[in-house]
């Protein structure tokens, strides 16, 4: 077993190293969205998030969404190209694409605090959540319109679940 003093310089090393990984997939972002300002394509999005295994994903589809004229389509589980931002961008080449994307914020600096990944590994938690979301979606008028016959199925789905769990 490692001392506490080996422990910390373990950890000081994990520290450094995934900032030089965090740094390398900003550079990765930039220039496949700089591939994709000039081409078109952003297949290199897929190769990326096939790397990443183990990194917030979220965090990392939410940058591309932004910033990377990428989009991730649920369905086929792969990025397609954001035609509207990309024709609505006026970057000179795909270089001052990545140019800017290295000079605005990185991926990696939105991650949720602790009391919020908290709530996202607790189930009762993100039942809590999406009720708030929904009802105070519905009062802001930001509501969205539901296919009622799927989210009764989905409600059924979920109360199976619950009935079948032990309590504790």
């Amino acid at each position: 077993m490692l001392n506490k003093k080996e422990i910390t310089k373990l950890i000081a090393g994990i520290s450094k190293k995934k900032q030089a990984v965090n740094d390398d997939i900003q550079t990765a972002i930039a220039n496949i969205a700089g591939h994709a300002y000039e081409h078109g394509d952003v297949t290199g999005y897929d190769s990326l998030i096939a790397a990443l295994k183990g990194t917030d994903l979220v965090l990392v589809v939410r940058h591309i969404r932004t910033y990377g004229f990428g989009l991730l389509d649920g369905k086929a589980g792969a990025f397609k190209l954001n035609k509207s931002m990309r024709d609505s961008s006026d970057f000179i080449d795909g270089q001052a694409v990545v140019d800017y994307i290295m000079s605005a914020e990185p991926w990696y600096t939105k991650q949720d605090s602790l009391k919020k990944v908290a709530a996202k590994v607790d189930a009762l938690a993100q039942i809590k959540s999406l009720t708030t979301r929904i009802t105070k979606g519905y009062a802001d008028g930001n509501g969205k319109v539901v296919d009622l016959h799927a989210a009764r199925i989905a409600i059924a789905e979920l109360a199976e679940a619950v009935q079948a769990t032990k309590v504790a």
